[in-house]
C-alpha cells in the first residue's frame, strides 16, 4: 500500500498506523480537530520499558520522541547539514554520513558509536531522517526526531519504528 506525497494526509494513513500498532503492541489514537479540518495520528509503545511516541499531522512530517533516564548530563544533535557546512566541511569519505548530517554530543563515545554503527548510518541515510535533538533535564534525557519525508508505506513506517530502537540501544549501551 502506497500513498501519495503530494500531501501529507494521515487519515489515508490510518491503516498502515494500525498495523503497525497490532505488529508492536502499540496503542495508536485519533484526533480531529472540531473544524475536521485537521488530523493527527499518535502511536505510543514501550521498547525495553521505554516510552516511545510517534507523531504525524496533517501537512507535517512524522515525529517520534522518547525520554529516558541517564547517569550523566548528555546532549545530542544530529541534524542535516547546511549549505554553509557544506562550504566548510573537512574531508568525512571515510564516515559518508558525515557528507550529509552533523553529529554533535557531549559524550564522544556516543558519538561514535554512532557513526560506527551500519544499521543507523544506513537507516539515516535511506529513510532521510532530518534531525534529532536530545538534552537532559532533571537526570533525564529528552530525544526528539523529525523525518523529512512523509512516511508514506508500512516499510518505511517499520524502518522508523526500527530507527528509534536502535538508537534507543545505543544511547542506553553508552550511558556511563
Amino acid at each position: 500500500m502506497i500513498i501519495s506525497p503530494l500531501y501529507n494526509d494521515v487519515v489515508s494513513k490510518k491503516r498502515l498506523w494500525e498495523m503497525l500498532s497490532i505488529s508492536i503492541s502499540g496503542e495508536l489514537k485519533h484526533f480531529v480537530t472540531k473544524s475536521h479540518d485537521s488530523n493527527r495520528l499518535l502511536l505510543c509503545y514501550n521498547h525495553n520499558g521505554i516510552k516511545v511516541t510517534f507523531e504525524e499531522s496533517d501537512g507535517k512530517p512524522l515525529k517520534s520522541s522518547f525520554i529516558l533516564a541517564v547517569k550523566k548530563n548528555m546532549q545530542l544533535e544530529i541534524s542535516k547539514n547546511s549549505f554553509i557546512d557544506k562550504i566548510f566541511q573537512r574531508n568525512t569519505e571515510r564516515i559518508p554520513l558525515l557528507n550529509t548530517y552533523k553529529i554533535k554530543s557531549n559524550s564522544s563515545r556516543l558519538k561514535d558509536a554512532i557513526i560506527n554503527d551500519p544499521y543507523v548510518l544506513d537507516s539515516l541515510n535511506t529513510n532521510q531522517f532530518y534531525s534529532l535533538y536530545g538534552y537532559t533535564k532533571n537526570g533525564d534525557l529528552n530525544l526528539n526526531i523529525t523525518f523529512s519525508f512523509f512516511v508514506n508505506n508500512y516499510t518505511k513506517l517499520k524502518m522508523v519504528y526500527l530507527v528509534n530502537n536502535n538508537l534507543i540501544d545505543i544511547i542506553l549501551a553508552n550511558n556511563d
